[in-house]
């Protein structure tokens, strides 16, 4: 019988329930999923994680967020199924992203962390057993990330992510990898050292701002100062493309934002964590972000952030010319740039056929594949 008993954390009073007569004592690995209206999802995603198969004992603990649809009564089903593996953490009220997955990770037991949200899933019933011996023996990796399948919202496979070399072995992240995200980290595939997210978490770190809409992308580049990091050439994970999903959005100013969050934060990390070599590299890339910055707070009409980002780049010594200027000139004119995008898309080819590429000036360089959700 699954029995309810309160905890407390920094951000106020929550629920577990669990049974601490079945659960698991010692586990290694511990999975956290932070969900929140994931109804025709988290059974499945659940179903990922405790049909692993392991030879190391593993915990699930769900943090579910007061979901307004069946999500709840779902995972606590789960948990009577599975009282042995499964701990749910529930509250009276929502608490966002941030807090709910901090509490979540904060509750874990396991020397290892793995993560997947309520609307991913782990295809595959040897991720962890993939992963975790990498950690065995070598006690300076500290993240073990992989490639993803895309998956739509019924669960039909979209494309499969690759990215690495093909090779069958591991491969070393580096924290240039991260900033200009030739490698990206999945939140689904990851699995990590818990006391080193723990540092990254509560310290004075990236992470403390809980104003960003990335809300894995800081844990990452904080975690690649604290040791080593892996990537394997092989599927790991399903990354679920849901219509609420923060990188699916179809409003192009919403995708627009979240790109300015991820340019903020790497930014940032810059001012934190200078690239190796010549000081000279940094500046530029910071320049770079700070430009790429302007020109999408300049599409959705944000004059702070532009005006900001142009301070920046003057600290930085960054050349101003007219690209600079017209982004914060863009941001002051009152515009429907919701249709921006569609204009934009209409006009470009005419342009480009008397000599112009419109693209090149205005749509900046693409960026690296998401790595979380919000």
């Amino acid at each position: 019988m699954s029995q309810a008993g309160n905890g407390e954390d920094s951000l106020g009073l929550y629920t577990e329930v669990v049974d601490p007569h079945r659960l698991v004592r010692d586990p290694l690995v511990s999975v956290v999923m932070i969900t929140y209206n994931h109804e025709p999802y988290i059974a499945q995603a659940i179903e990922g994680v405790v049909s692993q198969e392991t030879d190391f004992p593993l915990e699930l603990i769900i943090g579910e967020d007061c979901s307004t649809d069946r999500t709840r009564e779902i995972v606590l089903e789960y948990q009577r199924r599975y009282p042995e593996i499964i701990r749910v953490l529930l509250s009276g009220k929502n608490v966002g992203m941030h807090a709910n997955g901090r509490r979540t990770v904060l509750a874990a037991r396991g020397k290892y962390m793995a993560f997947c949200e309520g609307d991913d899933w782990w295809h595959r019933r040897d991720k962890l057993q993939l992963q975790i011996p990498a950690f065995l023996a070598d006690n300076s990796l500290v993240c073990f990330a992989g490639e993803v399948q895309h998956i739509s919202a019924q669960g039909q496979i979209i494309e499969s992510e690759k990215l690495g070399d093909g090779a069958q072995q591991p491969i070393r992240v580096e924290y240039q990898d991260l900033i200009f995200e030739t490698l990206p980290h999945y939140t689904c595939t990851v699995v990590a050292r818990t006391d080193a997210v723990r540092r990254a978490l509560l310290g004075d770190t990236l992470c403390s701002d809980h104003s960003q809409l990335m809300g894995d992308m800081p844990l990452w580049l904080e975690l690649s100062q604290l040791g080593q990091m892996a990537y394997l050439s092989e599927t790991l994970a399903c990354y679920r493309h849901t219509p609420n999903s923060a990188m699916r959005q179809s409003d192009p100013l919403h995708f627009r934002r979240l790109e300015i969050s991820s340019l903020d934060i790497r930014s940032r990390a810059l001012e934190r964590y200078p690239l190796p070599g010549d000081a000279s590299r940094t500046s530029s890339a910071r320049a770079q972000f700070n430009r790429q910055i302007m020109l999408r707070a300049a599409w959705v009409g944000d004059v702070t952030v532009t005006r900001n980002q142009l301070r920046r780049l003057r600290g930085l010594g960054g050349r101003v010319g007219w690209k600079e200027v017209a982004c914060v000139v863009l941001a002051f004119i009152p515009l429907p740039r919701r249709s921006l995008r569609v204009v934009f898309q209409k006009i470009a080819p005419h342009l480009q056929r008397i000599g112009l590429n419109p693209r090149k000036y205005f749509a900046g360089p693409a960026l690296g594949p998401p790595c979380g959700k919000e």
